[in-house]
């Protein structure tokens, strides 16, 4: 479980580098399954981050009130929804979307390298199936 956890940390750095959108995906699908409440996103930057450009979100909104960002977090997002891995996905679709929309992205979109698409900027479908093989726990 260490080693999977590792090769996934290096993925994500390695991925990142590349498009960061690429590493808060990837670091979010990681994240989702110990998300239990809207504080554990709000009090966590990258996940924030995430969640923000998921929804379309203006960045002020870390400047309300915590309990009204924790609402708007229930509002928008079903928590249980994230214990389920084809959510998840979905979720890390539209995210890599709506960043690329919202950072105008002119090098490899996070799209084709969550996809496998890109060319050489692409996650292999090796890496991609070495991923799926990951068991968190």
């Amino acid at each position: 479980a260490t080693q999977d956890l590792y090769v996934r940390q290096m993925l994500e750095t390695q991925q990142g580098e590349e498009n960061p959108g690429v590493r808060l995906a990837l670091y979010f699908e990681r994240m989702s399954d110990s998300i239990t409440d809207p504080y554990v996103i709000l009090g966590d930057e990258a996940l924030m981050e995430f969640f923000r450009v998921t929804y379309s979100l203006p960045a002020e909104i870390g400047n309300m009130d915590v309990d009204r960002q924790a609402k708007i977090v229930e509002s928008k997002l079903d928590l249980e929804d994230l214990a389920d891995p084809e959510k998840v996905r979905k979720l890390v679709q539209r995210f890599t979307i709506m960043y690329d929309l919202e950072n105008s992205v002119n090098t490899a979109s996070a799209v084709s390298i969550m996809s496998g698409g890109g060319g050489s900027a692409g996650i292999s479908s090796d890496t991609l199936w070495a991923l799926s093989q990951i068991r968190m726990s």
